[in-house]
């Protein structure tokens, strides 16, 4: 989305000071949205507003590639939406990896977070140069031509589907992986409860055997 707001701007919507408010729209949302995840999670739990923010992202991005053009409030609502599933998405995947921390210190007995977040920023890097790849790639399969005063109709229609249906494709492939996610709130609270239990028999031990001593 990042790599192609300008051609979307420019070449489909028909002026590149539209880059502005796409960027605001994509990006600034996270400011709106942000601060509602709380209460979000709260009220039903990681999975289902996951789930749930990445069809709205998805319902955005097919919005995006199919709006038409000529007339500029239905993209840039599409846009809107999303960038406010988006924002939901990239916050829910904080509180996620927390949770997994949490299970890996359950299932194997090690806590290891700073692992766990390097796995996590790395592979975030390669999707953020692979997408940017794969964003530039689309569109020159699609016939667009560098410096042209104006692109064909295949070339504007590239545009829109990837810059659109890349999205909602990929976050409908972490909604549908995340349909599964065996983590859900019941068992989740379960498995730090029985975490503190563990820690709470440890000391306990630890006790004693310095008193035996």
């Amino acid at each position: 989305m990042q790599t192609l707001q300008v051609y979307y701007a420019r070449d489909v919507l028909g002026n590149a000071d539209y880059t502005i408010v796409l960027t605001i729209l994509t990006t600034g949302a996270m400011f709106v949205v942000s601060p509602l995840i709380p209460k979000i999670v709260e009220t039903f739990g990681k999975q289902r507003a996951y789930v749930a923010t990445a069809a709205l992202t998805a319902i955005g991005g097919l919005g995006i590639a199919f709006s038409p053009p000529d007339v500029p409030a239905v993209p840039l609502v599409s846009l809107a939406v999303y960038g406010m599933g988006i924002a939901a998405v990239q916050s829910l995947m904080w509180a996620l990896h927390a949770d997994t921390v949490e299970y890996g210190d359950w299932a194997s007995g090690i806590r290891i977070e700073g692992a766990n977040y390097a796995a996590l920023s790395f592979t975030r890097k390669v999707g953020q140069g692979v997408g940017g790849a794969l964003a530039a790639f689309g569109i020159g399969l699609g016939g667009y031509t560098a410096g042209a005063a104006t692109q064909s109709a295949e070339s504007l229609n590239a545009i829109r589907y990837v810059t659109g249906l890349g999205p909602a494709v990929f976050v409908g492939i972490g909604a549908a992986t995340m349909l599964r996610y065996p983590l859900n709130e019941e068992r989740f609270r379960g498995i730090v409860a029985e975490l503190g239990n563990r820690r709470r028999e440890r000391i306990l031990h630890g006790v004693e055997s310095d008193g035996e001593r």
